[in-house]
């Protein structure tokens, strides 16, 4: 089973980083028994880049998974979000930023 710390991370203006841009960071890990492979991290729009440590993540282990979006964007969409397909028993699983009101 896969575990996903936040699923959602909620983003002011100040959280940007030198470039204008919010990066989050969201925590997998595996408490399942066997390696899971992450099959594909589909962000809902192209405003929205990922990097994922790896994409197999073996039972105990956890991997990170990186969103970054430009302020400007998420500030006029309030938010973006990425899907993960799974080799798992949990196919897809959904990880959010949002802009906190």
């Amino acid at each position: 089973m896969l575990i996903i710390k936040p699923k959602i991370q909620f983003v002011t203006q100040e959280d940007r980083n030198e470039y204008g841009e919010i990066e989050v960071n969201f925590e997998i890990e595996n408490t399942g028994k066997e390696a899971i492979r992450i099959l594909s991290v589909s962000p809902h729009c192209s405003c929205t880049d990922f990097n994922l440590s790896s994409s197999v993540i073996y039972n105990g282990k956890s991997e990170l998974l990186t969103l970054t979006v430009e302020w400007d964007q998420i500030k006029s969409l309030g938010e973006v979000y990425a899907v993960l397909k799974t080799d798992s028993k949990q196919k897809y699983l959904k990880v959010s930023i949002r802009v906190k009101d």
